[in-house]
């Protein structure tokens, strides 16, 4: 009986989806002010919006985009100190949750007034 519910449990086709994560691109620091920035970005397909920044490539900070997905993204970033060179990264998750993380880290920092 074990070997026949293995045969069928075997036997049954799998669905299997391919995860696609969404293609990030365009990615730049914008509005930087003595101590907020916006981080922006597209995607090619809906997907969310966060950003890990911090003063190392550790990332000390996350700060999501509230909303539903999209392909364009911009994520506020506040309480930066001016002239302090930030990393970040951005991150986006599609539909089918599969998950693209940009490469290197990018930096960026507030303007001194």
């Amino acid at each position: 009986m074990i070997r026949a519910a293995a045969f069928l449990l075997a036997a049954l086709p799998l669905s299997v989806r391919a995860q696609s994560p969404p293609s990030l691109s365009e990615i730049a620091a914008r509005n930087a002010t003595s101590s907020s920035a916006v981080i922006a970005w597209t995607t090619d397909q809906a997907a969310s919006a966060e950003v890990d920044y911090g003063l190392t490539t550790t990332y000390e900070n996350t700060a999501s985009a509230a909303g539903p997905p999209a392909t364009s993204h911009a994520v506020a970033l506040s309480g930066l100190a001016a002239g302090t060179l930030y990393h970040y990264r951005v991150k986006s998750r599609g539909a089918d949750g599969a998950r693209a993380v940009s490469g290197a880290p990018i930096s960026a920092g507030p303007r001194a007034r």
